[in-house]
């Protein structure tokens, strides 16, 4: 089993491709990046966030468990590319840009209801 890390990418193999497929991705390497789950635990919902891709086709977010399984057992010849340094600063951007505009919004609904006396 390897350790994958944020901002490192994935070189699709053709036997994955093929089986699951997404023969649009032979032979692609694709940073994943921060996408966002809503996940319920019966007593409220919370949002998660897990490395993946955005599958613009079907406008659904895949994360790199739902790619590949728990354990990477459908990881198959694919090959993982270790980001760099570079790599991983872009991901944090990401996910920094994502924080600020969910504490943009949280500040704009307090707001709100404040005014409505809520």
């Amino acid at each position: 089993m390897f350790k994958f890390e944020c901002g490192d990418s994935i070189k699709f193999g053709e036997e994955y491709c093929k089986e699951f497929e997404r023969e649009d991705l032979i032979s692609k390497t694709i940073m994943m990046t921060p996408q966002y789950f809503e996940e319920d635990n019966g007593i409220y919902v919370y949002t998660s966030t897990y490395a993946g891709i955005y599958d613009k086709e079907n406008k659904e977010a895949h994360s790199i468990y739902h790619l590949f399984g728990n354990d990477f057992e459908y990881f198959m010849d694919c090959e993982l590319v270790k980001g760099s340094n570079e790599d991983k600063k872009k991901y944090e951007e990401i996910i920094n840009l994502h924080n600020k505009v969910l504490e943009d919004e949280a500040a704009r609904w307090i707001e709100f209801t404040s005014e409505k006396g809520f």
